[in-house]
């Protein structure tokens, strides 16, 4: 049913990268690029647009289907089930890692004496709630707070910039291109998460435009990641490796007519961001689910999976050491394997079906 219309999925996509980019990702960049983290954000923004093209490219192709209804198509049965198992792993190590980090950040800046499981429960319960309304209660409310958020964002950064201190982003590739290149490398794998995409076409109502507006989304969120790298020229390319949040340090320097504390706002905002993209990746995975099992209703899986996403979180990444390890050395390989390897073998696929075999896939849904 195409239920959104393309302007919500794309705010819907931008608020979905840089929910958990903005927090870990400019510790994770200057760790490896130094004071040049701002010349891998760009790098993997050209990447990443290659990425997001081959992705919607592929969506297109099956205009009012999404990736579970269509990969048997292309692979066959077996091949199409595997790969729908695959993907429904690879989600759930995403939120996984998501809810993860949420923790994390909440019971370390914020709320220390709190156990952990109580976040993950508030944050599987209103998730699950979400996904219970539907994707276009979701797209909605997306659409009401995407411009007040971005303004408070802009707003904050442009409270920084008497701080900054702009010799620290100086000299440019002091330690050569290698090291901007595996910065690139590890923060791809943000830039591809338009591989939620595939799982979303089939609401889109002009998804043939799709492919230029994603592209151009990806720069957005780069320019929205190049100001989150100002963190250099506030505390040195050195010590901004070492602070785990960055960001938060940035702001709760802030001060507003003699008010200080605007960490508060900012972690508001980011929270509900990183709870909404939480709360999309379980609708993928519950249509993903009712798809695979034929299951008429949709709810059927709300429920166990909510008790799942409060229990593994605890228990799988138990220190924040593993979800910033896993981030750094497993994601960027795993990442792409999903967003762009798979997604071109299946785009190669429809082309040779289409313009050697004379195959047609028509719309599978109004």
């Amino acid at each position: 049913m195409k239920t959104i219309s393309n302007r919500q999925f794309i705010f819907i996509l931008i608020i979905f990268v840089t929910s958990t980019a903005d927090i870990l990702l400019p510790s994770i960049t200057v760790g490896v690029s130094g004071r040049d983290a701002w010349l891998s954000i760009i790098g993997a923004a050209i990447i990443g647009s290659i990425i997001i093209y081959i992705q919607a490219k592929l969506a297109v192709n099956f205009p009012g289907r999404f990736l579970p209804e269509y990969a048997n198509t292309l692979l066959g049965p077996y091949l199409g089930t595997l790969l729908v198992i695959l993907y429904l792993l690879f989600l759930v190590i995403i939120i996984l890692g998501i809810i993860s980090e949420l923790m994390h950040i909440t019971s370390t800046v914020f709320l220390r004496e709190t156990p952990e499981i109580i976040f993950t429960l508030f944050i599987a319960m209103s998730a699950g709630y979400a996904v219970y309304l539907g994707i276009e209660v979701i797209a909605r409310v997306v659409e009401f707070a995407f411009i007040p958020g971005i303004l408070i964002r802009l707003g904050i950064i442009f409270l920084v910039f008497s701080d900054l201190e702009v010799q620290r982003f100086l000299p440019i590739l002091e330690q050569g291109i290698a090291p901007v290149l595996q910065g690139t490398f590890r923060i791809i794998g943000w830039f591809g998460e338009g591989i939620i995409v595939l799982f979303l076409s089939h609401h889109v109502k002009e998804i043939g435009k799709i492919a230029g507006q994603m592209v151009m989304a990806i720069w957005f969120i780069a320019f929205l990641a190049l100001l989150g790298s100002l963190t250099i020229g506030n505390f040195g390319p050195y010590l901004a490796a070492y602070i785990t949040f960055p960001l938060f340090e940035m702001v709760r320097i802030v001060e507003l007519g003699g008010i200080q504390g605007l960490d508060a706002v900012i972690m508001t905002f980011w929270y509900s961001a990183t709870l909404f993209k939480v709360v999309v990746l379980l609708y993928i995975i519950v249509i993903t689910l009712q798809n695979f099992t034929k299951q008429k209703n949709k709810n059927t899986y709300v429920i166990p999976l909510v008790l799942i996403f409060t229990v593994l979180p605890v228990s799988l990444f138990a220190e924040m050491s593993n979800t910033i390890e896993f981030l750094e050395s497993t994601w960027p390989g795993f990442a792409l394997t999903y967003e762009l390897i798979i997604p071109t073998v299946l785009l190669l696929l429809t082309f040779i079906n289409k313009n050697i075999r004379g195959e047609t896939y028509n719309e599978g849904r109004n």
